[in-house]
């Protein structure tokens, strides 16, 4: 990207085996790609799969996805099949709640989406019942009386939690117990207070701002600040639900770069700062050893975020993704 150098870059066993200058095997399958730009696969930080499609998600770009709240052994048994055809998917499984709270009477998902949590004995079964499952995050919906006692639990388990929240009451409670991350930053058009800012910073407490859907002068304002504060950020777009297409969402990006982030700090929302979050260790960078979840886009994203959709070519584990 940039001012970048034109390099050969060697796909070998599904992972990026030589970058550079070497010498290319007789038998190598050559694509030149001059005058584009190569970047890693994009990893969607908050989506809901099962209202959309896979196989789209990963033509548009899209190779890592994090599930963020579905019938848990609906969702976190498509796992397997996935990490075949792709995009690769972690997922929260349910999402956790006081009795008769969000979302146990949305239209948008199953009922038994909601994992109800009324008592700390209830919570531990949750948490440990969710990570059992496969969890790789446990997600809350706030309020939620049981909430410090359900980051405890996961925390003791090496889990992080993500809370779904609305206005500033909701964030403190959030804040207070301890949550690593926030599905919405916030979902409300409420002014987030600089010291509420300063807090999230210091304690290390990232946002996914999913800002396509609900962007609001003020929601923009508050990531802005977040973002000049030294906040960590992750591209997400709540995938499913109205207005986000699958693939690389490039109003989202947009929106990010409205709100104060430069190009270089959106693109790395979307792929080396979610793969240290979620401990990726193997994707999220073009690097030697590393997995081929890589794109192809027809320009600069640098200097233009629309360039990144659609991508010209997708690999997934090396292969190149079909448009059919």
């Amino acid at each position: 990207m940039g001012d970048a150098s034109p390099q050969d870059i060697l796909i070998r066993g599904g992972q990026i085996a030589a970058i550079g200058h070497f010498a290319i095997p007789k038998d190598a399958l050559r694509l030149d790609a001059g005058g584009r730009t190569l970047l890693p696969g994009f990893i969607d930080s908050h989506v809901h799969l099962q209202l959309s499609d896979a196989r789209q998600c990963l033509r548009g770009g899209t190779t890592t996805v994090r599930d963020l709240g579905w019938t848990p052994g609906v969702i976190l048994g498509r796992r397997s099949a996935l990490r075949v055809s792709g995009p690769d998917l972690l997922a929260a499984g349910g999402i956790l709640c006081p009795p008769g709270g969000y979302p146990s009477r949305a239209g948008w998902c199953p009922a038994d989406t909601a994992v109800q949590v009324g008592t700390p004995a209830q919570a531990e079964q949750a948490v440990a019942a969710m990570q059992a499952s496969g969890a790789s995050i446990i997600k809350v919906s706030l309020p939620f009386p049981q909430l410090p006692e359900v980051v405890r639990q996961a925390h003791r388990r090496g889990l992080k939690v993500t809370a779904h929240l609305g206005g500033l009451e909701e964030l403190d409670q959030a804040l207070a117990a301890g949550v690593d991350e926030l599905a919405h930053f916030t979902f409300s058009s409420v002014r987030v207070p600089e010291d509420r800012i300063q807090w999230m910073v210091a304690h290390k407490v990232a946002v996914c701002p999913t800002l396509h859907i609900g962007a609001s002068a003020q929601r923009l304002d508050n990531l802005g600040r977040f973002v000049k504060a030294g906040g960590t950020v992750l591209y997400g777009t709540d995938l499913g639900n109205y207005g986000p297409p699958p693939g690389i969402d490039v109003q989202e990006l947009q929106l990010m770069q409205r709100a104060g982030m430069t190009p270089r700090q959106v693109l790395d929302s979307a792929t080396s700062v979610p793969a240290r979050w979620m401990g990726l260790k193997d994707r999220g960078a073009i690097r030697v050893g590393l997995r081929a979840d890589l794109i192809l886009v027809n320009g600069d994203p640098l200097r233009d975020l629309s360039c990144l959709a659609p991508p010209w070519k997708v690999f997934y584990g090396g292969d190149e993704v079909g448009q059919k």
